[in-house]
């Protein structure tokens, strides 16, 4: 960073060099009758000096933050403090005011003024002081909360819960083991992982009984919730605050956040690490067969129960996060692409309590929470409830279509889900895929219809079977599948959208948000939109094409999706 300073302010001193000679100059220009060009020449320059400014302090506010990786590894003796932290807010704020200034001068430049072989380097200087302010307004609103996070004020802990994605829940995957992470002053203090089943122990123990949901008394037969199966909410907040309640009352801990990651992230990992190497099963763990181990090591009793089960996954999380803190500083931008990736992509959930960094998760969904859109909406989540990892085998296809075939503007869904087994045997850890399926959409919508497909093709009116509710602000319809393995079945859902997305004089357009479940990868999602009739498809998201005045498209959701369509 020090070269990076001292360029920008030899820039700096040029563009100040090269403004005050324009000004002496500036008799010349009016005498001609170019003060516009003038202007717009001075503005220039004057932009240029301060955002070579603004840079020069962003340069220096990365200086004291430069070790915090440094800091954060716990086999060094490095700390941060509250001193460090303002020093560098008080530099991003300068540079923030100065980078404002270089855009209101740019924003008064004429560029016709400007020669034409130089216009094409100014958009994209806009562009890029854009980006800046943005970067810079996002980086001063939780540069402080970053370091209280990291416990530079008092000691903060957080959970992480390692869900195991072969058999899917709600927030990614059973929760086989946990971790609790103890920073003090930016530096990883404490790190200890354990099954999730030693604290659910404590649960019987004490007699601790809080109500489970009624599927979950229903087809597990328990009759208290237990840690395992506290993430059944979707919305990942909602469910953390379950486990934080069930985890309280156990260990009467308070932590001050929740991480949850899943095989998919775990892998991402692995790939920016390397492998990790498990001595307690001399065997190497890397990202090619992770899947496969973990699918290997739960081949276990299951009536018995197994601790070999248990401590893999345990092990595994354990490992992983101590080579992720020990990490040299060059595989850092390895690892950091691999995080925001799995965020992207819904592998990773973190909620913190509150604070503006909080808020900044939730703006780009990277919390879990239910997102709250005005438009159509589409989340299918799924819950393996069969103790079986069937989820490494089975694939997950949606179809949703979208008609219109009369005149009063009533948008009718038809939700196709098909379930493909891949698996070859009924024994454990496949076996049976028995999952609850709930589909959560825009509130007001109206089920008409509800069909089962079985294995052999035969059609079931499954319409009274549907269970009808209304949690974190949406509807939602249930419904109970098994699948074999060898089996594809399919339930296909009929509804009209809610009164108020129909299209009218008034309101000419549709939008779509459709939420990923996190622990899935890229389901097949195929879209198809028709019109209502007399109205003509005029515009459209650019990843949806329109052919004879309909929309059809087929996408992987690796994240959340949001498309638009405009009617006439």
């Amino acid at each position: 960073m020090g070269s990076l300073s001292k360029n920008t302010i030899l820039a700096s001193k040029k563009f100040e060099a090269a403004r005050k000679n324009l000004s002496n100059l500036k008799w010349v220009f009016s005498f001609s009758g170019k003060s516009e060009e003038y202007i717009s020449y001075f503005r220039m320059f004057s932009s240029l000096q301060n955002f070579s400014d603004s840079v020069e302090h962003l340069s220096k506010s990365a200086e004291p933050l430069e070790g915090m990786w440094e800091v954060l590894r716990p086999d060094t003796q490095n700390v941060l403090t509250r001193e460090t932290v303002d020093n560098a807010k008080l530099e991003i704020d300068s540079a923030q005011k100065l980078l404002y200034i270089a855009q209101a001068d740019f924003g008064g430049v004429n560029q016709k003024h400007i020669p034409e072989k130089y216009r094409s380097y100014l958009t994209n200087y806009g562009d890029y002081m854009n980006t800046l302010q943005q970067n810079l307004d996002l980086t001063s609103k939780i540069i402080g909360e970053t370091a209280t996070v990291l416990g530079v004020d008092e000691e903060t802990t957080y959970i992480v819960w390692f869900q195991n994605s072969n058999e899917i829940r709600p927030t990614g995957g059973f929760i086989g083991s946990y971790g609790l992470l103890t920073f003090n002053k930016g530096k990883l203090k404490d790190l200890k992982i354990d099954d999730i089943y030693n604290p659910d122990g404590q649960i019987l123990l004490r007699n601790i009984k809080t109500t489970p949901p009624e599927v979950i008394l229903k087809y597990l037969e328990e009759d208290r919730l237990y840690l395992r199966n506290s993430n059944w909410d979707p919305d990942f907040p909602k469910a953390a605050g379950v486990f934080n309640d069930l985890f309280y009352k156990i260990d009467g801990q308070r932590v001050d956040g929740y991480i949850a990651v899943d095989l998919k992230f775990v892998e991402g990992i692995l790939k920016a690490t390397g492998p990790v190497f498990l001595a307690a099963y001399n065997e190497e763990i890397n990202a090619e067969n992770l899947y496969e181990r973990t699918q290997y090591h739960s081949d276990f009793n299951y009536v018995n129960g197994s601790d070999q089960k248990r401590s893999f996954l345990t092990i595994l999380g354990s490992k992983l996060l101590e080579k992720m803190f020990s990490l040299p500083k060059d595989k850092l931008p390895s690892l950091l692409a691999e995080t925001e990736k799995s965020l992207d992509e819904k592998h990773l959930l973190i909620n913190l309590n509150d604070g503006a960094l909080n808020e900044v998760l939730k703006e780009k969904n990277w919390s879990g929470q239910v997102v709250p859109v005005g438009g159509d909406y589409l989340y299918v989540v799924n819950s393996n409830l069969g103790g079986t990892k069937a989820n490494y085998f089975v694939k997950n296809n949606v179809d949703y279509e979208i008609s219109s075939m009369t005149r009063d503007g009533v948008l009718r869904a038809n939700l196709k889900l098909t379930y493909t087994h891949t698996g070859e045997s009924m024994a454990w850890p496949g076996g049976p895929y028995k999952d609850h399926v709930r589909v959560l959409v825009q509130k007001g919508a109206k089920l008409t219809g509800a069909e089962f497909i079985g294995a052999a093709g035969k059609t079931v009116d499954v319409f009274k079977d549907i269970g009808v509710g209304r949690p974190n602000g949406y509807d939602v319809f249930s419904y109970d599948i098994v699948v074999n393995p060898k089996e594809a079945v399919s339930l296909v859902l009929k509804y009209d959208l809610a009164e108020n997305l129909n299209v009218t004089k008034d309101k000419s357009s549709y939008s779509l948000y459709v939420q990923k479940q996190p622990g899935t990868d890229a389901d097949p999602f195929n879209f198809t939109f028709v019109p209502p009739f007399g109205t003509e498809i005029v515009k459209a998201s650019k990843e949806l094409d329109i052919l004879n005045n309909m929309i059809t498209n087929t996408s992987g959701l690796r994240r959340d999706v949001n498309y638009f369509i405009e009617l006439r």
